[in-house]
């Protein structure tokens, strides 16, 4: 299901920012979740604050829609900047915007908005409440150097690697990883993997034919891509390399993908062609 089929309505929409009005219903969680996921992976929010956001998309979904102020629709828009996602909701009621910040989450006892954002802004005018919010994407990395007074280590992402994501003709998304995936890359991976399922991809061919090493990051980055497309969807990997195919069979991941020797046989496998 694309964007616009799960909204009720789309505003206009640019690199840098995006908006739309959604009515509360089942439709709302996966739309919110959709737009919030695109623009934090677009100001490119490391995986922990990627995590953290589509928490507050949870959260707007379930306490939103009753605090709404006059009309029936939730409109939100995302303003992306490298490092930093602003979200603004509303319209809300004399004191929602309050309200929503402090909600016990999107399960009892669960992180609160407040929480889990850096800053927030009420809004007020005639017709009700606006809530601003800010999550940034070195906040917890500045945290934890002012706690131990020691920086963490940064491990600089390898010249020669890069991550590409294209849409094929058939529907499916082709994620296409050169160089290593290790601890280092496998956040540019995930972030990539999860822009093309909020964007609607619910098929995805993961091509490692120019992919040199995968190590248990790796791994655990290609589990999480299937969980966000099962059942409705699925995963098909790419792999020629010797090495990586042993890494599947002592995992017992090769019994649980379908792994492919070309990309063509892998988007065969998706769509049933062939």
């Amino acid at each position: 299901m694309t964007l616009r089929a799960a909204t009720a309505s789309a505003g206009r929409a640019t690199p840098d920012n995006l908006r739309l009005a959604v009515a509360p219903g089942p439709l709302a969680g996966p739309t919110l979740a959709r737009i919030i996921g695109i623009g934090a992976s677009r100001a490119e929010l490391p995986v922990d604050r990627l995590e953290d956001a589509m928490t507050v998309a949870d959260i707007i979904a379930v306490h939103a829609p009753a605090l709404l102020a006059g009309g029936a629709r939730l409109e939100l828009s995302a303003q992306m900047r490298p490092g930093r996602l602003e979200l603004q909701i509303g319209l809300l009621t004399a004191g929602g915007a309050q309200r929503l910040l402090t909600a016990d989450g999107a399960a009892p006892g669960g992180p609160t908005i407040e929480r889990l954002v850096n800053a927030a802004v009420t809004v007020s005018g005639s017709g009700g409440e606006m809530l601003s919010i800010e999550v940034l994407g070195a906040a917890d990395e500045a945290s934890r150097a002012s706690a131990t007074g020691t920086p963490d280590v940064v491990r600089d992402e390898p010249a020669d690697f890069a991550v590409t994501g294209r849409s094929h003709r058939s529907g499916v998304h082709i994620l296409s990883v050169r160089g290593e995936i290790d601890i280092s890359t496998a956040p540019k991976v995930k972030l990539a993997a999860r822009e093309a399922v909020f964007a609607g991809s619910n098929r995805v061919v993961l091509d490692l034919s120019n992919t040199t090493f995968l190590d248990s990051t790796g791994l655990g980055v290609i589990i999480a891509l299937a969980r966000l497309l099962r059942p409705d969807g699925d995963i098909a990997i790419v792999n020629s390399d010797p090495s990586i195919a042993k890494t599947f069979e002592i995992t017992g991941l090769a019994e649980i993908f379908t792994v492919c020797a070309t990309r063509e046989e892998a988007i065969a496998a998706l769509t049933g062609a062939g």
